[in-house]
Parts: structure tokens; C-alpha cells; sequence
């Protein structure tokens, strides 16, 4: 039986799986959504992993074997511990692993694009990669407008596999007042009918509206869609770090820093939901992962300092490194599913095509602008590509406010970050996170573990 199709609570499973998979998975191949799958090896006519798209992480019992998939970009976290007795502990969420006793240092990541095979009887592990992050880069001939039609296209077919999957889903936009989600935002009124957009502003006055704010409430208004402004003060960007430090599952200050937002913006769609008595199932849509695809990300300088560092390489390789980081952290996924919403990242499904992209067509200045006018066409106002980006955790592009100056005044630093990370899943060593997370992916094994640990969990 695959696990993880309807995030199940804590139960157990034949042969020693033990699963709180809560995260819902979303994957097609082709046009159908969740086919028929088997994880392990088998007869000609069975389904190959490598056709698969979208968001999953998924576990399969059988014949003393525990087999584990995780999607190509490793969207959905999958950790797993096993037990000297036979038993494999399996969870979206690092913490609920911690809270049924299981110690992080026994706790490993099934990595992105791979396979898993635990043969509890041979006490044998194995691990294969079956989708690869290949870019675009060494590309010849190729053009922006071509570039863009293709991607353009590939959009639209997805947004029409959505629709027919999910036509009578309450539809909630994060809209950030940006090209990208502005462009997901337009493409969902073309394909669905009840629509929600939901944009974050730092105020701590609770008058001031955001650049972004501003942005997003006109572009709401040029696309028919209802907004919902969700304003936070200073108490209230406090009172979110440690929920983004549990299930964002990262300490980072990047990473939690954008988790905040998203975990303030669903806590407001949670309640909406709630007060509105509806059972109507909702579904989150975001513009997040293009910026890893084009690599449009740069550092802050607040006060002198820098932060959200970048590594000092050419913008193919940290294309290809902002990619990889997609394996750890879950700012997005991890914090409103917390919330009990579903939430898609259509820019995710269309990864290969993305990936496709010579980095040379978008490393230069106004080109990622250039791209995203492309691909929108007629779709969005032409004002919208003439405004500066700004990132929702540091306020305007003129002064740096909200999130970043927020915690660092009130003592938040990547330091604190750290500890209050290590406090909450209970880790003594700092040295441990690490080797936690290195190289932007959580750690993994690559072979059984065989020296008990605590609590009879086996570690390598």
C-alpha cells in the first residue's frame, strides 16, 4: 500500500512503518493526476518515476521492504529514522518525528529526486536518483520569445490540468504585488471562479501600506479579484518566529524570514475559513520557485552587514545551487500545510521546462523583467514590470523595514535563530546542525545504520 496520498495521522503499517505523512501530494504523468503507482522495481508496463510531476512524498510497504519516494525538486520533506527492531518511522514534518520520541540525530531526508529501499530483513539500504536537475545552459540557438511562448504554453496546460482537477476548490493567491505571482494570479481567473487574493504588509501602526501591499491591491483590482490585506505589527512578526522555525524546518535567517510571511498569511486564511463556516476545501496557489529557476535573488546590507548571502559564482552555478537548496527548508509547503491548506506551486510543475532556460537569456539587467512580459503577453498591465522589486521582508525599496529590522532589534539573530531552533527539537550540540543541513540539503544515508543509538534507533 503506497502511504501519504491523504496525510494520514500516526498508524501502523504491516511491516513496521510507522507514518504521520500529513502533507497532501499533488503529481500527474501526462494529464492524470495521482495515477496507479508501484515504488518498487517491476514489470514491463509499470509506471516510471522519472514521468512523474509535481509535489510527493510517498512510502510503500512490502515483503520486508519499506520503499520511499520524494518529487524532483524534494517540495514535500520526507524524513524517516529506523529502529534496532525493524520499524521505520516515516514523516513530513521533522518535529513530529521529535515528539513520538524519535531524537534528531537519528532522523535522515530521503533526498530530491531519489528512491529509497529499506530491506529490514537483510538490513540493506539502498538509494537511487531518478530525476536529475539538468539546466539549459550549454543551450545554442534559442530565443526570449521563443523561450517564453514555450513556457507560456506549458503554463496554461497546467493551469487547465488544475481546473479539472480542482474546479470546485476555493482558490487563495498569495500575491505579492510582483510579476510572478501576478502572472499565477492571472492565469487562475482564466480557469477558476471562486478566487481570493491574500497580501502581506508590515505596518506597525497598522495605517502604513507596504509598496508591495499597494501593488498587489492594484493588480487586484485590474484582475477582478477580491483581495485580503493581511497587516502585521511588530508583536505579531514575533509571535510567528517559532511556529516558521518548526514547520518552515530550517533556521536560516532567509528562510525563516519568509516563512514568517507565509505563516502570518496563513494563519489569516485559516481563520477566514474558519469564520466563513464554509467546508468548501480550499487550495493555496503561489508564484514562489521562479527565482530560484532564474536565480533572482541578491543579499541586504542593513546597518553595514549583509544578509541572505549568496555564494560568490557565476549566476549558472548558483542557478544550479538555489535549485539544489529547494531539498531543505519549507517556508512554503511545510507552514501552510501546518494550517491544514493545500497548496500548489505552479511554477514547480513545469520544472524541466524551466530548467530548460539558458541562464544567459535572463543573467542580465531588466532581463528577468523582459522574460516575465514575454511570457504574460496581454495577461498583465505593462506597469507592473516597470516596478522595483521588493522582497516582503524588508519593507520598501527605498528603507529597510518589516521582518529583518524587526528581529534583529529585538535580539533574533542568526545566532538565536540557531539555538532556538536546536531547543525546539531538542538538540544539544550546535556542531550537529551543521551536518544537519549542508550544502543545502538535509542530510541522508547511504547505507544501513547499524550503531544503536538513542532509544534503540539505529544511526550511521
Amino acid at each position: 500500500m503506497i502511504r501519504g496520498q491523504t496525510g494520514s495521522a500516526w498508524t501502523m503499517e504491516g511491516l513496521g512503518l510507522e507514518s504521520s505523512l500529513r502533507i497532501r501530494n499533488f503529481y500527474w504523468a501526462g494529464d492524470a493526476f495521482r495515477p496507479s503507482l508501484q515504488l518498487e522495481p517491476g514489470p514491463a508496463g509499470v509506471l516510471p518515476l522519472k514521468l512523474l510531476r509535481g509535489q510527493f512524498a510517498l512510502a510503500e510497504v512490502a515483503d520486508n521492504r519499506v520503499t520511499l519516494v520524494r518529487d524532483p525538486l524534494g517540495i514535500n520533506k520526507l524524513f524517516f529514522a529506523v529502529h534496532h527492531s525493524g520499524r521505520v518511522s516515516i514523516a513530513n514534518y521533522l518535529i513530529d518525528l521529535v515528539r513520538r520520541g524519535v531524537p534528531c540525530e537519528v532522523i535522515y531526508s530521503v533526498p530530491a529526486g531519489h528512491r529509497v529501499e529499506i530491506d529490514l530483513h537483510r538490513r540493506t539500504f539502498a538509494s537511487s536518483r531518478y530525476f536529475t536537475a539538468q539546466t539549459g545552459d550549454a543551450r545554442g540557438d534559442c530565443s526570449l520569445d521563443k523561450e517564453a511562448a514555450a513556457i507560456r504554453g506549458h503554463l496554461e496546460a497546467w493551469f487547465a490540468r488544475l481546473a479539472n482537477q480542482f474546479h470546485s476548490r476555493r482558490i487563495l493567491l498569495c500575491l505579492s504585488g510582483g510579476q510572478d505571482s501576478g502572472l499565477i494570479a492571472a492565469l487562475a481567473t482564466r480557469h477558476f471562479r471562486d478566487l481570493t487574493a491574500y497580501t502581506y504588509c508590515f505596518s506597525q501602526n497598522g495605517d502604513e501600506v507596504s509598496e508591495d501591499a499597494t501593488s498587489a491591491r492594484r493588480l487586484a483590482r485590474d484582475l477582478n479579484i477580491p483581495v485580503r490585506l493581511v497587516t502585521a505589527s511588530r508583536r505579531d512578526v514575533l509571535d510567528a518566529v517559532h511556529d516558521a522555525l518548526v514547520y518552515g524546518q530550517d533556521w536560516r535567517d532567509f528562510n525563516v524570514h519568509c516563512a514568517i510571511v507565509n505563516e502570518l498569511l496563513g494563519r489569516a486564511m485559516a481563520d477566514d475559513l474558519a469564520r466563513a463556516g464554509d467546508d468548501t476545501p480550499a487550495l493555496v496557489l503561489t508564484g514562489d520557485l521562479m527565482n530560484e529557476f532564474v536565480a533572482d535573488y541578491s543579499p541586504v546590507v542593513y546597518r553595514g552587514r549583509e544578509y541572505y548571502s549568496l555564494p560568490k559564482v557565476d549566476q549558472g552555478a548558483l542557478r544550479r545551487a538555489l535549485i539544489r537548496g529547494l531539498n531543505a527548508g519549507d517556508r512554503e509547503v511545510g507552514v501552510f500545510g501546518r494550517h491544514g491548506l493545500d497548496i500548489i506551486q505552479p511554477y514547480g510543475l513545469l520544472a524541466d521546462v524551466l530548467l530548460e532556460l539558458p541562464i544567459r537569456l535572463v543573467s542580465h539587467e531588466d532581463s528577468k523583467q523582459n522574460l516575465a512580459r514575454a511570457i504574460a503577453g496581454d495577461l498583465l498591465p505593462d506597469w507592473i514590470f516597470a516596478r522595483t522589486k521588493v522582497r516582503a521582508q524588508i519593507g520598501t525599496s527605498r528603507d529597510i523595514t518589516g521582518i529583518l529590522p524587526v528581529l534583529l532589534e529585538s535580539g533574533c539573530d542568526a545566532d538565536w535563530l540557531r539555538l532556538t531552533f536546536r531547543q525546539a527539537f531538542g538538540i544539544d550540540n550546535d556542531a550537529f546542525l551543521s551536518t544537519f543541513i549542508h550544502g543545502g540539503v538535509y542530510r541522508s544515508l547511504s547505507m544501513f545504520p547499524t550503531r544503536v543509538g538513542t532509544d534503540g534507533f539505529l544511526a550511521h
